[in-house]
């Protein structure tokens, strides 16, 4: 008898209960902007596309008020807010960002390579306390008591026409 009743269990979660799992929360993730976010010091507020590109490429390394800029990446390689990242701001993959910035330590043309960070709360945690940190998280995990998100050419996540998607 029990061992029946164990058979038409598994049989129902294997069969049936396909329609009981919940929807993966990729397809979220994937049609979220990404937010570029800066230490609640900072006082940029907008950025246009180009600037924001020459920072994260370590071409410019200052803000407009002298502060050191910081590149916070999030890691992984592979990981959903860094594919946008490396594919809207540098148009480049993995291996070329990495070359990039091993060749450019090499030669000595670039000072300091993207801080890497394992985790959302990480990367609000260090945008937070840094100073002239510029890093980013999913739009829908900004934490603005802790940050301040930048728009790009006037526009902020959300907007029609912003390009961090």
């Amino acid at each position: 008898m029990r061992k029946g009743f164990w058979l038409a269990s598994l049989l129902l979660l294997f069969v049936g209960g396909s329609s009981f799992v919940s929807p993966s929360p990729v397809a979220a993730v994937e049609s979220s902007d990404v937010a570029l976010i800066v230490n609640q010091k900072n006082s940029t507020q907008d950025i246009s596309f180009s600037a924001l590109r020459k920072y994260f490429m370590a071409e410019r390394t200052q803000w407009p008020d002298g502060t050191r800029v910081v590149i916070a990446m999030r890691a992984p390689a592979g990981q959903t807010e860094r594919s946008v990242v490396l594919r809207s701001i540098y148009n480049w993959n993995e291996d070329y960002y990495r070359t990039y910035f091993r060749q450019g330590q090499f030669n000595e043309s670039i000072q300091s390579v993207p801080k890497e960070l394992n985790t959302t709360y990480a990367m609000i945690q260090y945008v937070h306390y840094t100073p002239g940190a510029l890093g980013y998280v999913r739009a829908d995990q900004v934490d603005y008591s802790k940050v301040n998100v930048l728009s790009v050419d006037g526009r902020k996540p959300g907007d029609a026409g912003y390009r961090l998607k």
